[in-house]
């Protein structure tokens, strides 16, 4: 099983057998974030929370709190932190920073890294995950292009 979720740092994810294969985005995706830095400050006045709380993202989302603007500036802070299309090329071009390997047998919760312990089936599963992320993205279309 091979998925690819290019918006998460562990971009590329390939399960054989026992083993994990996590491959980590090599790309940064041209994300504003001092614009959703301010949402999410404004969204926590309105809501009553202390800007400079840890996790305040994780807060922010967990709160019960709504209002018209509150919910106005929530969707804004959601279209900036979500996929969009201009970030294809991007993606495309981005490809993995590094790998790690897990072994599901004697490691189910993916812990320990076992990459360099297990270096042949690290390279043998590296191998494939580039093929078949080759493959995904030489199919892939770019809808920012048709823009």
């Amino acid at each position: 099983m091979f998925w690819l979720a290019p918006t998460s740092g562990q971009f590329g994810t390939l399960r054989d057998g026992r083993y994990t294969l996590m491959g980590y985005r090599g790309y940064d995706l041209p994300e504003d974030h001092a614009t959703q830095d301010k949402l999410l400050r404004q969204m926590a006045r309105l809501a009553g929370i202390d800007e400079d709380a840890d996790k305040l993202r994780s807060r922010i989302a967990n709160t019960t709190f709504t209002s018209p603007e509150f919910r106005r500036l929530r969707g804004e802070y959601v279209k900036l932190t979500t996929f969009q299309e201009s970030w294809i090329p991007v993606i495309k071009s981005g490809g993995f920073s590094h790998f790690s390997l897990y072994d599901l047998q004697s490691d189910p919760k993916q812990t320990k890294d076992v990459s360099r312990e297990q270096a042949e089936v690290t390279a043998r599963l590296k191998k494939k995950s580039l093929t078949l992320y080759k493959s995904v993205m030489a199919d892939a279309p770019d809808w920012s292009a048709q823009q």
